[in-house]
């Protein structure tokens, strides 16, 4: 008898030790599929079973949870969710200083683009940036810094009436685009480029910051004809020039061209020969026929009089020959 009962306590410490192991790997299996989950409505599902389930208990919380919790109800829209994620993250007092300012990064963007409190867009932003200067690292401006500073620009946009805001949001992509060299901060120095230019006269300013982005072996043909055009009106052919084939390389179009022809033929006859005749083959009104009067006009002016319009004719004819063939038209 005795034998029996020492027998069933064993097995109900074994049975009950087994139960305590599978509901420790359920837990556990669970994190992990939550954590590692990309679809986020599937993903959101699994953090908040597990949250429901074990989170409850303070010892079960942890930082990977809450950022996820947060990260993924910001891309999944859901407002609701983000907010009340992001509080209790910051009531548990799990969050390390770099968690916290990601879920302040996600509020930011949620106050800016959702509920359009842009003063509280701001503040959270300015507190990302004052992390940033504090710590000094290259991962974190790329990772919050930046997209901070952008939060700040997109907020000047929306008040970019007054010359100053125009110029603060002209400095801020600049510094921005110094961190990240992202497409998006590029973008926005185009945008406050073009508002100093043209709205404030401030023509050097808004030339420098252009020229940044231009000077990158991916900048966007838009940028590049812009800064071509604006140095032409200063009087800078060279330096439109240098910017204009750098668009044109990217594509080639007649307009650009004939911009190219007109800017090189004086000084480069050959050269300038050779772009006109691609501006006359890659045939667009107006600029193609303009291409073919000005070819003739640079011919007479460099030969003599003894040549004949045949002879003319005949030597245009064959640029615009070898240009098809540099074309593959």
């Amino acid at each position: 008898m005795r034998k029996t009962i020492v027998l069933m306590v064993i097995l109900s410490f074994i049975l009950g030790s087994l139960q305590i192991q599978a509901a420790k790997k359920d837990k556990e299996t669970l994190y992990l599929e939550a954590i590692t989950e990309q679809d986020p409505t599937i993903k959101m599902q699994k953090l908040e079973e597990y949250f429901e389930l074990y989170a409850k208990k303070k010892k079960n919380q942890t930082a990977p949870l809450f950022v996820n919790l947060v990260e993924t109800a910001y891309k999944l829209k859901d407002w609701d969710k983000l907010q009340n994620y992001a509080k209790l993250a910051f009531e548990s007092e799990k969050l390390s200083e770099i968690d916290q300012v990601n879920v302040k990064l996600k509020l930011a963007y949620y106050n800016l683009t959702a509920k359009k409190d842009l003063p509280e867009a701001e503040r959270l932003a300015d507190e990302i940036l004052s992390f940033g200067k504090k710590i000094n690292n290259t991962m974190c401006d790329k990772m919050f810094c930046a997209p901070a500073l952008r939060i700040k620009i997109a907020i000047l946009e929306a008040q970019s009436t007054s010359s100053e805001s125009i110029k603060k949001a002209l400095d801020a992509s600049f510094e921005a685009y110094k961190i990240d060299k992202s497409q998006a901060s590029a973008d926005f120095i185009f945008y406050f480029a073009q508002k100093a230019y043209n709205e404030l006269n401030l023509f050097d300013k808004a030339i420098a910051a252009l020229e940044v982005i231009c000077n990158e072996a991916d900048a966007k043909e838009d940028y590049l004809d812009k800064l071509a055009s604006w140095y032409i009106a200063d009087g800078f052919n060279d330096k439109a020039l240098k910017y204009y084939i750098l668009s044109y390389n990217k594509s080639k179009n007649a307009q650009k061209a004939l911009s190219i022809g007109k800017l090189t033929y004086k000084n480069d006859l050959t050269k300038g020969m050779d772009f006109l005749a691609e501006a006359y083959v890659l045939d667009e009104a107006p600029y193609s026929d303009q291409a073919k009067e000005l070819m003739v006009e640079a011919y007479k002016e460099s030969l003599t009089e003894e040549t004949t319009p045949e002879q003319i004719d005949d030597a245009i004819q064959q640029l615009i020959e070898n240009a098809r063939v540099r074309l593959n038209k």
